[in-house]
């Protein structure tokens, strides 16, 4: 990477995510496939307990990479394209066998300072079914316990800093949205997608 791309990196980590290049990100060291820790910020009582942190998947995967692109058809070949990166984990989000993805983008093309999109991909036989679609989102996503209409609920983060706080993503009829805020007081577990977001982790996404 070019020495300017490297400073638009380095820049756009640290406005969204509030840290630069590093070999622990998010209280996580980044050289296990998963770690027990507890770097989610209680606030307003809200305590995370027995969380396990799962980092992104390492190896392109070409099906959900057209899934993705599916999504943003706008996105062609352009300056910064080096930039534009995802982050994929595998979990099974309605208990039938079958991994689901949640994908975290970054990039200039992707991205805006309130933070990234994140998209939830249904397993669906040889391809990827959208089924969620949140814009402005920071890591990490916890996927809890508690389903709804037969879906796990999400938690994500709704601001990040002082403003900190949490909310829930459920499914619907046919999609997760943007739920309401996590209860004062609640006791949270489960799995959090804590992505290793650093531009050398990420998966370069490719234009058609």
């Amino acid at each position: 990477m070019s020495s300017p791309l490297k400073s638009l990196a380095s820049k756009l980590q640290t406005q969204l995510f509030g840290f630069r290049p590093a070999a622990v990100i998010f209280g996580l060291v980044v050289t296990a496939t998963t770690v027990q820790a507890d770097s989610l910020r209680p606030v307003r009582g809200i305590q995370f307990k027995q969380i396990q942190y799962v980092r992104s998947e390492r190896v392109p995967d070409v099906v959900l990479e057209i899934a993705i692109l599916k999504s943003f058809r706008g996105y062609t070949t352009g300056a910064g394209d080096a930039l534009n990166r995802y982050y994929y984990s595998k979990v099974d989000l309605n208990d039938d066998s079958r991994p689901d993805a949640l994908v975290y983008l970054v990039g200039p093309f992707f991205c805006s300072p309130s933070g990234c999109p994140l998209l939830i991909f249904q397993s669906a036989g040889q391809d990827y079914k959208l089924i969620g679609n949140l814009p402005n989102t920071r890591q990490p996503i916890v996927v809890t316990e508690q389903k709804t209409n037969g879906w796990r609920d999400l938690i994500k983060p709704t601001a990040g800093g002082k403003d900190l706080d949490y909310a829930f993503v459920r499914f619907g009829q046919d999609r997760y949205s943007l739920g309401s805020k996590v209860l004062a007081n609640s006791l949270i577990t489960g799995k959090a997608v804590a992505n290793n977001i650093a531009p050398e982790n990420g998966i370069v996404l490719k234009p058609f």
